[in-house]
C-alpha cells in the first residue's frame, strides 16, 4: 500500500468518526423546533462530510 492510500484511509476513518458523532448528537435534538432545525443542520453536515470523503477515496 502506498503512503497516499494509507493517508486516505486514515482520513476516511476520521471522517466516519465525525459522522458518527454528528448523527449521535442529532438524535437528541427533537424536543423543540430549534432542536429540530439543529438536527437537520447536523445531518446535512454529516452528509457533506460523507460525500467529501467518498470523493477523496475514489
Amino acid at each position: 500500500m502506498s503512503e497516499t492510500t494509507i493517508g486516505q484511509g486514515i482520513k476516511a476513518i476520521d471522517a466516519l468518526g465525525k459522522i458518527q458523532k454528528l448523527l449521535a448528537a442529532a438524535m437528541y435534538l427533537t424536543a423543540s423546533d430549534e432542536g429540530t432545525e439543529l438536527q437537520l443542520e447536523l445531518m446535512n453536515l454529516a452528509e457533506s462530510i460523507a460525500a467529501k470523503t467518498l470523493e477523496c477515496c475514489q
